[in-house]
């Protein structure tokens, strides 16, 4: 199937990808996801991204991270529902949901950087955990300037003592 490439992206064809996408089986979600990784970005079509924004909420950290490597494979753009999902991915406490998110930012780039996500962003600048606080310090450092919000300079200003001497802030 690798071999296809962009002519094997006929509607019927990424039809049941998406299909597959949705089936509730990891290894036919996994085979799904890199045979959308082997069409290239001819495979990112409306159903295919809604698929792969629903697969990066996934409570299994392995697909998250095969999504977001297709995610990045395609360039895909920061669709509302991509953005939806890393948000609430940002808002989540467990470093796993929080490591995905990263990779979730990195993959699709700066055109993530909603105000949903600077706000999530922000919050976990202020977090007690200094893992927490890298994990999206290494968000921030993915979205560049268009995370200058005012929401953020603060947070990070914050985020830097914090690191430096926690028992201050």
């Amino acid at each position: 199937m690798w071999l296809m490439g962009a002519s094997a992206a006929a509607p019927e064809f990424v039809s049941t990808l998406t299909r597959l996408l949705q089936f509730d089986d990891v290894p036919v979600q996994e085979s799904a996801l890199w045979a959308v990784w082997g069409l290239g970005r001819s495979a990112a079509t409306p159903e295919i991204l809604s698929s792969l924004a629903r697969l990066l909420g996934h409570e299994r950290a392995p697909v998250r991270r095969s999504v977001t490597s297709v995610m990045k494979h395609l360039a895909v753009p920061a669709t509302q529902e991509i953005v939806s999902v890393l948000a609430r991915m940002l808002d989540r406490d467990d470093t796993s949901s929080l490591e995905s998110a990263v990779d979730g930012v990195s993959a699709v780039g700066p055109s993530v950087a909603t105000p949903e996500v600077i706000f999530s962003l922000a919050r976990l600048l202020a977090h007690n955990d200094a893992a927490v606080r890298q994990l999206a310090t290494d968000t921030v450092g993915h979205l560049g300037a268009a995370a200058t919000m005012p929401a953020i300079l603060p947070a990070l200003t914050r985020a830097k003592k914090l690191s430096q001497n926690p028992k201050t802030c």
